[in-house]
């Protein structure tokens, strides 16, 4: 056997005993010489049948070519086939109580994750299984099916409603069961992941403002504020009709709006978009820095403006 068509399995290491237990003996059967490690031979029949003791080292280094290096050294002094087989047996299937107690411990802690391999999941389930058995527990089909049911993931809690519906159901056929729901759980994750790379190939372009980065910081900052339920205008809006019920007078002139409240002109504003914006504090402190700035008296006119302007603040705040 060329080392090169070995699967891992093959090759007898730490922790897959019972895998290669099984792919050994196929070996050997393969070979006509699987009786050399399962009947241990008589001197009797020794001496009469030469040809079994060749048969024999053949089956003994079929099985050592079988081993790595730190187990071939255990069966060194083995002088036939069954013995090397029966000293690996006795070192890895130790049949005693603590044995059996970590195997039922690691067993009922056995639990498949979310989204994990339906067939690697059982793979990993019938080794526990025949590790037990090796250890000299042996459980009945129905104590493997609970087993089994209670340690899957909560993908497949509708077929074990259904396998637990049903009466008589066996091992195999409950694994059979599953391993077709395991089928289509593939198949809907394969849809669901086409759906959702089509969708986003066919997801319509932004529009490429003119602004470029700027404009889009624009953008972006106007939609935030919207969604948080922010007005793009945050100021107290004034219809004309409400300064017009409270005695102000307004003229439009092309892209400006005159207030006139008792023959004074209170303000010019000026039209921003659809909108005339007048900060009244502002246009309070201007008018009152200009005057102590030109360092003249106030006249008669600039404080009746003044004090129109602060009456008609109040008025709009009343409101």
């Amino acid at each position: 056997m060329s080392p090169n068509t070995l699967a891992p399995n093959d090759i007898l290491t730490d922790d897959n005993y019972f895998m290669w237990e099984f792919n050994a003996r196929m070996t050997l059967a393969r070979k006509d010489l699987l009786d050399h490690v399962l009947i241990k031979p008589e001197p009797a029949v020794l001496r009469e049948n030469p040809g079994w003791k060749v048969a024999d080292m053949k089956a003994l280094a079929v099985l050592v070519k079988l081993l790595s290096p730190t187990y071939q050294c255990m069966v060194r002094e083995c002088e036939s086939a069954f013995e090397a087989w029966e000293v690996l047996k006795t070192f890895f299937a130790k049949k005693n109580l603590h044995n059996r107690v970590q195997l039922r411990k690691e067993l009922h802690e056995f639990v498949m994750e979310t989204g994990a391999s339906l067939m690697d999941h059982l793979l990993k389930f019938d080794e526990l299984c025949l590790k037990l058995g090796a250890a000299g527990d042996i459980m009945d089909d129905d104590e493997k099916i609970v087993l089994l049911l209670g340690s899957l993931s909560s993908e497949y809690d509708d077929m074990v409603r259904i396998i637990e519906a049903h009466s008589n159901v066996t091992l195999l056929d409950a694994k059979e069961m599953l391993r077709r729901e395991y089928d289509t759980l593939q198949k809907r994750d394969k849809k669901e992941t086409a759906f959702k790379a089509h969708a986003q190939r066919n997801e319509p372009r932004r529009f490429q403002s003119n602004r470029g980065h700027r404009g889009q910081e624009e953008n972006r900052d106007r939609y935030q504020a919207s969604r948080k339920g922010k007005a793009y205008a945050n100021k107290k809006l004034v219809s004309v009709a409400a300064l017009t019920a409270r005695g102000v007078l307004v003229q439009f002139k092309r892209d400006q709006a005159v207030l006139i409240s008792d023959d004074v002109t209170v303000a010019v504003i000026k039209r921003v978009g659809k909108l005339f914006a007048w900060n009244v504090k502002q246009h309070i402190t201007l008018e009152a820095h200009k005057a102590e700035s030109s360092g003249a008296i106030m006249t008669l006119v600039d404080c009746g403006m003044l004090a129109s302007v602060m009456c008609l603040r109040k008025r709009l705040c009343k409101r």
